[in-house]
């Protein structure tokens, strides 16, 4: 009798559900929408941007390149020029308000040289300075 049950019980047709075709159905339609969805997106914007008048063109901004040299000689813009002339120099350039002053100087050069010359630059009201700086290979 009690072999009887056990049949019965193990003969008897399973109630639990199969998930592992769900699973693998799902990971399949999870691939394909990850590769479609960025088809669907536009990949350009149309952007109208508005025209302006007023802006000066690069050409127009005063620059001047002040070079220190190894000995200490200032050059703006390859002519050479003496430390007593260097504040005149500012104070006709200065009226441009988009005057930029870009100094350069060798590396042999003490720091302290290139402080006198960022002073003179500053007593003279020039705001706008640049460095020139070469990469050493």
């Amino acid at each position: 009798m009690m072999m009887g049950g056990q049949e019965d019980a193990n003969s008897g047709m399973l109630a639990d559900i199969n998930i592992t075709p769900l699973v693998d159905v799902m990971l399949v339609l999870m691939i394909i929408f990850m590769v479609t969805a960025p088809l669907l997106v536009p990949q350009s914007l149309d952007i109208h941007l508005p025209q302006t008048t007023g802006v000066r063109s690069p050409q127009s901004l005063k620059k001047d390149r002040l070079t220190i040299g190894a000995s200490g000689r200032l050059q703006i813009n390859g002519h050479t020029i003496a430390d007593e002339l260097l504040p005149q120099h500012f104070k006709t350039q200065i009226d441009d308000e988009n005057y930029t002053l870009s100094i350069e100087a060798d590396e042999q050069v003490r720091y302290g040289r290139v402080a006198e010359v960022l002073a003179i630059a500053r007593a003279a009201n020039v705001s706008k300075i640049s460095f020139i700086t070469t990469v050493a290979r």
